[in-house]
């Protein structure tokens, strides 16, 4: 990555960061020991979902299971290395924020947090995604988007060929192998022998461009 892309790639986290009001990480300071309880609570993980055991069942987890809004003490403070004022006044718009809507000790409220901090977090991924990605390999999610029975890896080697004709020096140093482990390590499609077929993650994404106003026509 040139210092282009990674500033580039800066810019871009710190705009979704300033967008949504830092709740991945003020949340996790104020009520990790409510995500935790959550956590351990967890029996199973996979395809086709969690399952959670009831409170009884959570033998490594004691007290109640609701959320109090409680300052932050000076020995947390003094631990967090950066604490710009901005940060403390959405610590304290967030805090009035769940104190107006009646949250506060409510046992839903981690649940709430999990979803806020998933939100937040497919943004980010999406944001670094974006800033990275080519405009050919755009086209190449949505060539595959309506295709839910995916399609022969050749189809895909013609978008690129027909990239690499029209943007040669780009292309010179960036293979069809590349291109493509590109879209796959970001689990943006699958790849089954000769087949590619776009993933659920892949489709989002496609989605996420046009709702945050960002264009589909990138370079390359």
């Amino acid at each position: 990555m040139t210092l282009k892309e990674w500033l580039e790639t800066c810019i871009s986290f710190l705009r979704v960061i300033i967008s949504w009001p830092l709740l991945a990480f003020i949340f996790i300071v104020l009520f990790r020991s409510q995500i935790a309880t959550l956590i351990l609570g967890i029996r199973k993980f996979g395809r086709e979902g969690v399952e959670v055991a009831p409170p009884s069942d959570r033998s490594m987890v004691t007290g109640a299971t609701s959320v109090t809004i409680s300052p932050i003490t000076p020995e947390e403070e003094s631990m967090q290395v950066v604490d710009p004022p901005v940060l403390r006044d959405y610590d304290e718009r967030i805090r009035a924020d769940i104190r107006a809507k009646g949250l506060e000790g409510s046992p839903n409220l981690v649940k709430i947090l999990v979803r806020q901090l998933a939100v937040t977090q497919l943004s980010l991924y999406s944001e670094v995604i974006y800033s990275q990605i080519w405009g050919s390999q755009i086209a190449t999610l949505s060539y595959l988007n309506p295709r839910a029975e995916g399609v022969q890896v050749s189809d895909v080697r013609r978008i690129y060929d027909t990239a690499a004709r029209n943007s040669p020096q780009a292309f010179a140093a960036y293979p069809f192998d590349n291109f493509l482990k590109f879209l796959e390590s970001w689990s943006l499609v699958k790849r089954e022998g000769d087949r590619i077929t776009i993933t659920s993650a892949g489709r989002e994404f496609l989605a996420y461009i046009p709702r945050t106003g960002k264009s589909m026509d990138k370079p390359y």
